[in-house]
């Protein structure tokens, strides 16, 4: 039985991931120029997005890029956990690499289809995200035994 709620939160996790990347309210109407959809400098574009003003107010800029760098990192805080739990990974590397990937061709997804930014940031932020989810994982597995039934 908690095999099949571990693969239920697992496919919920991974639909509601595919709904904020893809097809959340938010992302219908923005029609970018195929050099807006892609971001290729790490940070560089993110830092100077913050700063350049584009006549709106600069909270408006520290907002988005405050957004933009937590939400990346928490998003995939959830993947780790279902690389340990489900599919009993342990190794952070071979979980940062999937997560890597997965974000890459979120990324690239993005771009072809013109459904939002691509950005190397985000690939970066994804993966520290998921490597930020082993530690909390393993956290909860060492100081709570009820949290995770294996």
């Amino acid at each position: 039985m908690w095999m099949r709620k571990k693969i239920l939160y697992s496919v919920g996790y991974f639909v509601l991931l595919f709904y904020i990347v893809f097809w959340a309210p938010w992302r219908k109407g923005v029609k970018l120029s195929e050099a807006e959809r892609l971001r290729l400098h790490p940070i560089v574009d993110s830092v100077k997005e913050l700063f350049n003003n584009h006549g709106a107010k600069w909270w408006v800029h520290a907002f988005y890029f405050c957004s933009n760098l937590f939400g990346n990192i928490i998003m995939f805080l959830p993947f780790s956990f279902v690389m340990m739990w489900v599919f009993n990974m342990t190794n952070v590397i071979k979980i940062a690499i999937l997560a890597c990937l997965l974000s890459l061709a979120i990324e690239v997804t993005q771009y072809y289809t013109g459904t939002g930014v691509a950005d190397v940031d985000d690939v970066l932020l994804n993966t520290t995200g998921a490597i930020v989810g082993v530690y909390l994982c393993r956290f909860f597995q060492n100081h709570y035994k009820y949290f995770i039934h294996r």
